[in-house]
């Protein structure tokens, strides 16, 4: 009955279906509608390219100074750039730290 399109499962229960309803939406936002260019109303209007994705390229400035050579220079301080690598036996060690444990103390016997 359900594929011949006599009962209709809403809110998971099946029930007849109105015949004055309107037709159920799916679920989630609804696809955008494709426009083509062969549709679009025919007029003088050019047609731009789409545009390309991500940042535009910087224009050349005809006064600006010709770019130096890119060529690694030692740092000032002598370290390398960023956060520095961990150390492998520097500091603390994961976790929580073992409790400490009482140091031996020497006893005095009694009754010798």
């Amino acid at each position: 009955m359900k594929q011949a399109g006599e009962l209709v499962l809403y809110k998971n229960n099946y029930i007849k279906p109105d015949p004055n309803a309107p037709p159920r939406r799916g679920r989630g936002r609804p696809p955008k509608t494709k426009t083509s260019l062969s549709s679009a109303p025919v007029s003088d209007a050019v047609v731009s390219p789409p545009r390309s994705r991500g940042r535009p390229p910087k224009v050349a400035d005809p006064d600006a100074p010709a770019p130096e050579d890119k060529t690694k220079r030692p740092s000032v301080s002598g370290r390398k750039r960023g956060r520095p690598k961990k150390s492998e036996s520097g500091g603390r060690g994961r976790g929580r730290p073992p409790k400490e444990k009482p140091a031996p103390t020497a006893t005095a016997e009694v009754g010798a």
